[in-house]
């Protein structure tokens, strides 16, 4: 979509009274994915979501399919299709856990390709960012937290909190 026919939509959403900020906030998050999927496949041979779980592995061992599907955002079956090929690889693995739960941790393999991914992300990181000054990022931070947990309280069912 180019600029003018995008600037058009917008006008009509704040026209109808709708915010464009979960639009603008989508494409955002649609944009980024794209540059840190290259930049991570190009410096560690990894996708945003495989990276996503190797980190968390590396940060929290040995997690169950559900736990580490709600901490990288991922929905179960996406989550299950990607250990499985991570597995295959040797950059995880899965141990028994307690009755039918599976205990996942990185594996020597999948901790080396990490320090690389890293790099290329605090890099990438650095050029998204280079426009915002400090208070301007701490400020991007601080909404975001206040974003999400909005979120988590609708997604939760609570009401909302008292102005």
């Amino acid at each position: 979509m180019n600029d003018e026919n995008l600037d058009r939509v917008r006008a009509a959403q704040r026209r109808d009274g709708v915010s464009t900020i979960p639009s603008r906030m989508r494409r955002l998050t649609q944009g980024y994915t794209r540059i840190a999927d290259e930049a991570l496949r190009r410096e560690a041979g990894l996708s945003s979501a495989r990276f996503s779980i190797l980190a968390t592995l590396e940060t929290i061992p040995d997690l169950t399919g559900a736990v580490l599907a709600d901490l990288t955002g991922q929905r179960p079956t996406s989550l299950a299709e990607t250990v499985a090929a991570l597995e295959a690889e040797g950059l995880l693995e899965r141990l028994p856990g307690r009755g039918r739960r599976r205990l996942h941790r990185l594996t020597p393999a999948g901790a080396a390709l990490l320090p690389a991914a890293k790099r290329a992300l605090a890099a990438l990181h650095e050029r998204v960012l280079a426009d915002l000054d400090p208070t301007r990022r701490a400020a991007l931070e601080a909404d975001l937290a206040a974003l999400d947990a909005a979120v988590g309280r609708i997604e939760g069912g609570d009401a909302p909190p008292a102005t």
